[in-house]
């Protein structure tokens, strides 16, 4: 009987509204590169401890933290982190996995673990430059930078979502260039042709007047207001 491939992914998060991670998942199984994906995600009162997806081939598992409750300080916050990733490191050791993909900086420890203990590949996937968000900063961007620094080149293989980021991530660490995976949304033509035809229509749009649409979050990290001026120079006529 030949042996199962099974794909163990570590998702820092409860796993709602992962489009990307799910055109992942639907593409491996559909091209029958994995018999079996299992996912370790956060846990989340509104969510159930397991989810299921694709025939059953995809299975979502959040594991319940004693210490879920306890405030949401750096000291706190570190315990909640290392009760997690021993949940997912005890779970682990009986699934007959081939590879291990961490999702984002915060996994990657955990991944590293079981990259040694059950001698498999590691994938380390960032969905942004992991150590430049807004939202680090002080002594946490710090560690952040020492762990990724130090982690990253026991990676097999690391997947960003664009070539800048795949520049930066090759020039700063002296890693070989990593593999560029764009986030690129799934959308049938015919509805894509009828949504946007209905949006200029409500508008008062013309069909070759420029519509720019943004959709994520509106943050200054994101700099939506240099945005805002660059198309506010564009020509009335258009």
């Amino acid at each position: 009987m030949p042996k199962s491939r099974l794909d163990l992914r570590i998702f820092p998060s409860p796993v709602t509204l992962e489009s990307r991670l799910m055109r992942q998942l639907e593409l491996l199984l559909a091209e029958e590169i994995f018999d079996k994906i299992v996912v370790y995600g956060l846990p989340s009162p509104e969510l159930p401890d397991t989810s299921l997806f694709f025939d059953g081939r995809a299975e979502i598992r959040r594991p319940k933290l004693v210490s879920k409750s306890l405030p949401k300080s750096l000291f706190f916050q570190g315990l909640k982190y290392f009760e997690w990733s021993f949940h997912i490191l005890r779970s682990s050791m009986f699934l007959p996995a081939t590879v291990v993909e961490c999702h984002r900086l915060s996994s990657l420890p955990i991944g590293l673990i079981i990259k040694f203990v059950k001698r498999i590949k590691l994938i380390y996937q960032t969905h942004e430059l992991e150590t430049e968000t807004h939202e680090l900063a002080g002594i946490r961007k710090k560690l952040f930078k020492l762990l990724e620094m130090t982690l990253i080149r026991r990676a097999d293989a690391v997947v960003v979502v664009s070539d800048s980021i795949a520049d930066w991530y090759e020039n700063r660490y002296n890693i070989p260039r990593p593999l560029v995976i764009r986030s690129i949304p799934k959308v049938k033509e015919s509805t894509s042709t009828k949504s946007k035809d209905c949006s200029r229509k409500q508008l008062g749009l013309e069909p070759d007047d420029i519509l720019f649409s943004y959709i994520g979050v509106l943050s200054r990290s994101r700099k939506i207001e240099d945005l805002q001026k660059l198309f506010s120079k564009v020509p009335s006529s258009r």
